[in-house]
């Protein structure tokens, strides 16, 4: 199983991180990560070809931006074992040609409420902008002035915890925006659908799951449960990796967007080797300690990346 966060998957790197404005959304402003280019493209079909394994890739865009992202084909040929979800996990499309829902019993009252809030702070902030989802508002602060935009942010989310505190949501600050969400549907409730979907019909061996920010870390949590997989597969290799350093649940990072390119390229030439009898479980060379390790004792992913390999033992790795 792979999991992947759109964002850390392909977006480039910019000014404000991994987030540029889609142009051809005309009139509309909205930070969203760039089209995914071909390379990501063959990547995920090569890897959603074998049988063995299943791709997700999670993201927090709309279902009609995810949709538009990949070509009619890809959803047609790999549907089997390419899952993606929208808006944090609220929707998610596997198997079938509809986007599937977490939300139908959800109460949306907050959202009225918590508008007035953001719109009070986007006449305060120049620059600044509300991105409305199905079921989230946003923030957006990477037009303005950096300094003034980061004060205001933590200023609004203190507001924002206040005005809500009763609601059933999460108030995310993330790469230069605010996000108000449900609280009980996020990336990790995803995956545990998933993973239990996938266990009914075949055990799971391995487990990758890469991401960049805090909305990653529910997923990382999940992952981080070395319980839960070794009671349905013992032998379950669990591999939870950030792009960069920085303090997380998952164990591994890699430090940029081209390393993780070249594991995903690395994943990729195994599955589609002639002479492969088994799935990607090269990374079970990896010890199956408990990743709850500091951040200084993380190891770097890149370190395990080799010319013939995925990754190598972590007793050989520079660690962090």
């Amino acid at each position: 199983v792979i999991l992947l966060d759109y964002g850390s998957a392909y977006a480039p790197h910019s000014l404000v991180g991994n987030l540029m404005v889609d142009a051809r959304r005309a009139g509309a402003r909205g930070a969203t990560p760039s089209r995914p280019d071909a390379e990501f493209i063959e990547s995920v079909k090569s890897l959603a070809k074998d049988e063995r394994n299943t791709v997700f890739l999670l993201s927090s865009q709309e279902t009609s931006m995810v949709q538009e992202w990949f070509p009619k084909d890809l959803w047609d040929q790999y549907w089997a074992n390419l899952g993606v979800t929208a808006e944090n996990g609220c929707f998610y499309r596997w198997g079938k040609a509809t986007w599937e829902s977490l939300t139908d019993e959800l109460d949306f009252s907050w959202k009225e409420r918590a508008r007035k809030l953001l719109r009070m702070y986007t006449d305060r902030v120049h620059g600044t902008y509300i991105q409305e989802k199905a079921c989230s508002l946003v923030w957006h602060y990477a037009d303005c002035d950096q300094d003034w935009g980061a004060m205001q942010a933590r200023e609004l989310t203190d507001h924002l915890e206040d005005i809500l505190e009763t609601d059933e949501v999460d108030i995310i600050p993330g790469q230069c925006r605010v996000e108000v969400r449900p609280k009980t549907i996020n990336k990790g409730v995803a995956v545990e659908l998933l993973l239990r979907t996938i266990e009914k019909k075949k055990p799971v061996d391995f487990v990758l799951c890469v991401g960049d920010d805090r909305s990653d870390e529910d997923m990382f949590a999940l992952i981080r449960d070395r319980q839960r997989f070794n009671e349905n597969a013992p032998n379950c290799a669990v591999y939870a990796c950030t792009v960069g350093l920085r303090p997380s649940h998952a164990r591994y990072y890699l430090n940029e967007m081209q390393e993780l390119r070249k594991l995903l390229k690395n994943l990729q030439d195994k599955s589609i080797s002639a002479n492969r009898s088994y799935s990607t479980t090269d990374l079970t060379l990896l010890d199956n300690r408990s990743s709850s390790t500091p951040l200084s004792q993380r190891r770097r992913t890149s370190d395990f990346i080799a010319a013939g390999d995925v990754m190598g033992s972590p007793a050989t790795a520079e660690k962090s």
